[in-house]
């Protein structure tokens, strides 16, 4: 089963990505590291300068540039930290049970909360002009409307 990506509005969130599918979603902040430590390698896990508050995200996406390796790793398993060392040569290594798996994030619990959302209302008229100006944009805004997509006005222009 594939994972659908998205990515937070705005710059401010904890995390990069959410990923998941219907009623199953995960939080996802992305680090990469070239930072050689020994055999292994150093990444660093922190927003600004102090580690990430409990429940700041979900899961950390390390990738290791050198060895071409991602480790999927719990949040609960770095909580307080701010670097954690990956071994990618070492099959006893702490994280090794994490490289390359993407399995947890398609594993995403049901989500059992309250989504709460808000639009900015705009008059029609406001549209007018844009309307006028490109016609072809009306069949297409009303589908993108319909169909509950988030787009931008580059999307229909």
């Amino acid at each position: 089963m594939a994972c659908h990506v998205s990515k937070p509005w705005g710059e401010m969130q904890s995390y990069d990505f959410i990923v998941g599918r219907p009623h199953g979603f995960a939080s996802v902040q992305v680090k990469s590291t070239t930072t050689e430590l020994g055999t292994g390698y150093a990444c660093v896990v922190r927003g600004g300068h102090k580690p990430y508050a409990g429940g700041s995200f979900d899961f950390l996406a390390a990738y290791v540039v050198f060895e071409d390796v991602w480790y999927i790793i719990p949040a609960e398993k770095i909580q307080g930290k701010g670097c954690v060392a990956l071994y990618p040569k070492s099959k006893k290594s702490k994280y090794e049970k994490y490289r390359e798996a993407w399995k947890l994030l398609r594993e995403a619990p049901e989500f059992t909360g309250d989504i709460q959302a808000c639009a900015e209302e705009f008059p029609v008229r406001d549209f007018l002009p844009l309307f006028q100006r490109f016609p072809q944009t009306i069949p297409v805004l009303h589908s993108l409307c319909t169909t509950g997509h988030e787009f931008s006005l580059a999307d229909v222009l």
